[in-house]
This record gives C-alpha cells, sequence and structure tokens, in this order.
C-alpha cells in the first residue's frame, strides 16, 4: 500500500458498503484509506460469496423511489417517509375472531395486568416480523404491527420497512403511537418483540417508548393454563384450542425474512403482503385472545368445559394476583372438573380463608381414597385446632399403615400417646 496507494482490505470493504448501500436504496459511498483511494474490483466480495453459499451469486436490485411508492400501493399502503410505508386497516367490535369476539378487552386487561395497574391509557397489542431470531445487532425488524380501540373499531396500523434506511422514521413512528399507551398486550414480547425493538432503539441512538407503558404477555397466562394439556402453547395451537380460529393459506412467520430480503435484492413483492396479512392475523388473535384468557380465568367461558386447564396453577396465580376468595371462587365453580392437584390447592385455600368445613371434607374425601396428604392433614387438625388427640392419633396409626415406619410419623404418634 506504500507504494501503490491500495488498500486490499479498504478494496473488500469499499465493494461490501456499495452493496447495502444498494439494497437500501441509496447510492454507494466511496471509503478511502489514508494514502488516497482504494481500487475497487469487487472480486473479493464475489468470489468469498461463491466459496461461502456454494451458489449464484444474484445482482443486487438498485431501490428507487419508484419501486418504493410501487410497492406502498401494491400493499395497498401509503408512503410516508424514505423507504418507509404505513398500513391501516379496521375492524368492528362484533367482528368474530372464531368464536370470539374483540368486545370486553378493557375489563379483561384490568384482571389480567391486575393491580399494577389500572389500565389507564390506551391498550396496544403489538408484534413485529424480523429478519431473523438469533437477535442481536445483526436483526433487523423491518415490520412492526401496532393495533388499538379507536371508538366502535379495532384500528390496526403496520409500518413496513422498504429498504434499511427507513429504520430511524419507523422507530420514531412506534414511539408517537405509544405515547398515549397505558398497557401493551403481546404474545411472546417480553422475551422476543421488546427485546429485539429495545435493541433497535439503541442502535439508532433515540430512546425506548416501551419501558413506561405496563406489558401484558399472553404467553404466561397460556402456559400456565394449557401447558400440561396441550402439545405446546405456539400462538398456531393457541388460536384454534382458545378461539376456534384456523388460518388458511398462512405465511409461516419463518418465511417473513426471506420475503423482506427477496424484495431487497430482487425486487419481489408478493411475498411481502401476505408477511402483512400473517402480521394482521397475529394483531387480531391477540385482541381476541384478552376476553378469551380472562373468561377462562373467570370460569365464564361457554365454549369449553374447563376441563384442559390447569386449575391448580390457574388458581395459585388468582390467589396472588386477586386473594384467596378469588381462588377459592374459581376452585369451586370447576369443582367437577378438579384433578388431584386441584382438590389439594382447593382445601389449601379453602384453609386459608377460614372455611375449615370445606378443606375437612376435601381431606376426608381424599384420604377415603388412600391420599396420605390429606390424612396427614387430617390428623393435624384434629389435634392442634379441634385437640381431639383420640381421632388424631387414629389418623397417624392409618398413616403409618399407608405409608410406612417414617419417623416424622412416628414422633407425631408418639406425641399424641403422650
Amino acid at each position: 500500500p506504500e507504494r501503490t496507494g491500495v488498500c486490499p482490505r479498504m478494496t473488500s470493504l469499499n465493494t461490501r458498503l456499495r452493496t447495502l448501500a444498494q439494497q437500501s436504496g441509496g447510492g454507494a459511498r466511496s471509503v478511502s484509506c489514508e494514502n488516497g483511494p482504494c481500487e475497487d474490483t469487487g472480486t473479493d466480495v464475489q468470489k468469498r460469496l461463491r466459496w461461502s453459499m456454494r451458489t449464484r451469486v444474484h445482482t443486487p436490485t438498485v431501490r428507487t423511489r419508484t419501486d418504493h411508492d410501487g410497492l406502498a400501493k401494491a400493499l395497498d399502503g401509503t408512503a410516508i417517509g424514505p423507504s418507509l410505508i404505513r398500513l391501516e386497516s379496521r375492524y368492528p367490535r362484533i367482528h368474530g375472531h372464531g368464536h370470539q369476539n374483540l368486545t370486553g378487552e378493557r375489563d379483561a386487561a384490568t384482571f389480567l395486568a391486575y393491580p399494577r395497574t389500572a389500565c389507564n391509557g390506551r391498550i396496544v397489542f403489538f408484534d413485529t416480523e424480523t429478519t431473523g431470531l438469533a437477535g442481536g445487532t445483526g436483526t433487523v425488524v423491518f415490520m412492526v404491527g401496532l393495533a388499538w380501540f379507536d371508538g366502535s373499531d379495532l384500528l390496526l396500523r403496520q409500518y413496513l420497512m422498504s429498504g434499511f434506511d427507513g429504520e430511524r422514521g419507523l422507530l420514531k413512528a412506534v414511539t408517537e403511537d405509544l405515547d398515549q399507551a397505558g398497557l401493551l398486550v403481546s404474545f411472546n414480547g417480553k422475551s422476543f418483540d421488546v427485546t429485539q425493538l429495545e435493541t433497535r432503539y439503541r442502535l439508532a441512538s433515540l430512546p425506548s417508548p416501551l419501558r413506561r407503558p405496563e406489558h401484558l404477555d399472553l404467553l404466561f397466562h397460556v402456559r400456565r393454563m394449557f401447558a400440561r394439556s396441550w402439545p405446546n402453547c405456539r400462538l398456531s395451537t393457541v388460536e384454534p384450542m382458545l378461539l376456534g380460529f384456523q388460518r388458511h393459506n398462512d405465511l409461516p412467520g419463518s418465511m417473513a425474512p426471506t420475503a423482506w430480503l427477496d424484495w431487497l435484492r430482487m425486487g419481489r413483492t408478493h411475498m411481502l403482503s401476505e408477511v402483512a396479512e400473517h402480521n394482521r392475523w397475529d394483531l387480531i388473535s391477540l385482541a381476541a385472545l384478552l376476553p378469551a384468557i380472562d373468561a377462562r380465568y373467570r370460569g365464564t367461558d361457554a365454549n369449553t368445559h374447563g376441563s384442559d386447564v390447569d386449575h391448580s396453577r390457574t388458581a395459585t396465580w388468582l390467589a396472588t394476583a386477586h386473594g384467596d376468595r378469588a381462588a377459592l371462587e374459581y376452585l369451586q365453580r370447576h369443582r367437577d372438573n378438579l384433578d388431584l392437584s386441584g382438590q389439594l390447592e382447593m382445601a389449601r385455600t379453602a384453609r386459608r380463608t377460614g372455611d375449615w368445613s370445606l378443606a375437612v371434607d376435601i381431606w376426608q374425601e381424599l384420604a377415603r381414597q388412600g391420599n396420605g396428604h390429606a390424612i396427614e392433614q387430617l390428623a393435624k387438625y384434629f389435634e392442634h385446632r379441634l385437640h381431639d388427640y383420640r381421632t388424631a392419633l387414629s389418623w397417624v396409626d392409618t398413616l403409618l399403615t399407608l405409608e410406612g415406619d417414617i419417623e416424622a410419623h412416628r414422633r407425631r404418634h408418639r406425641r399424641l400417646l403422650r
């Protein structure tokens, strides 16, 4: 380089920068080294791509303003800035998503988000589409979907980048829409969507609007209620199981990165419309899931018998969120569907609320079935609460016969004899 003024490393960098600039719709920028301009033949990048991909290298298509406007028109959207498109649609509250309508969202949000927030402000449903699942600085959020109730309609607003240079405008537009948000509702948003958007805000040196509102991630509620009875808790499973909604001809979420990169590299637009449709369905499902999960907790869902719900874990959450009385009422409504863990949880909750009659009734029923925990609870009840040592001793004898010579039971037996 000292004699020729050519820096081989800068040659490779120049080529890569020019390729990125072309894909983003901007012009190529030249890079110079300290000793003057660097030559750029482009052969280095091409050879490395052929070696690593073992395939034909596509010549990048330079995005123009005409392409950007054409994409907006093809998606029935509006170009609102450099490489940024906004899509809007509306659905009435009575819109049926499977067997679930989109009503009752505020009461449901107040109940599920408990008492951390009174849900002041707008309830915003949100979902993102990215270039991958790995995360980090290399993952780009190319579409952000937001939805909230505007009067009698659910307003869906989606922001799509048609090039890398639209990212800053997208982030600012999302910030404006979240300015009045009091609660964010997502599905796996705490683990993925928020993390990815936070990274993009940091890289753009912009303040994140995602930290101010409360965040309700419905995936946690679904896992709590159905993880033991359903094959998985993916949204594609939750929709037919909980909403009665089945997608048809839906583009898999794993194909979204391919759709966006096909547009950048080759100008193909047909798959981007399918990505937008997939994102819209995600948002509508979030709006329908909120009252549907709320109905399961309250035991008012007329479309299910509740046999697939993990009532024990559900009651534990209700006790934490809304108190033991709410948990006990829930368990009493579903008493016919309770398994062993649910019945034991009902007895514990009844004991905490002072309803000893109900607790003893449950323990005696389980004791007749040979449940050791219920027998031990009966022995404790007659010893410590009623001071009926003879009855307590008889329950301990039964326990020793059932579970064998366990030291804890022996100590209780000796104490009762004394």
